[in-house]
């Protein structure tokens, strides 16, 4: 927790008292998603937050349809991107997963049919 004084510039979302900006994980469960999960990720790709204080974990359920290679082809050009395994294949095993894996100051929870 972090203390100010009356009239002390308190940081904006996403970053930290010093001005440095927070790293920001994202927890993105996937089981079978290749019809989505590529939107998603360009999604996060166009954010303004920096792509190097961001980690987007995909949890994959153990995925047949492509999407786990598809997500790893653009892991190796967009290190930000991190696939993580989910033997459990379900979502909520998937986000657990993904929460202890992350290394971020903020951790998010997100759909991988959802488009940020």
């Amino acid at each position: 927790m972090s203390i100010y004084a009356l009239g002390d510039r308190r940081p904006s979302f996403g970053e930290v008292a010093d001005g440095d900006v927070e790293v920001v994980s994202v927890v993105v469960p996937m089981l079978d998603e290749k019809a989505y999960i590529d939107a998603c990720l360009d999604g996060f790709a166009a954010q303004d937050h920096p792509l190097d204080r961001l980690e987007v974990l995909v949890v994959d359920g153990g995925s047949t349809d492509g999407s786990r290679e598809l997500v790893a082809a653009r892991s190796v050009d967009e290190p930000w991107i991190r696939l993580v395994d989910n033997p459990r294949r379900k979502a909520s095993a998937a986000f657990n997963r993904g929460v202890e894996a992350a290394t971020g100051d903020v951790v998010c929870l997100f759909s991988s049919h959802g488009v940020p």
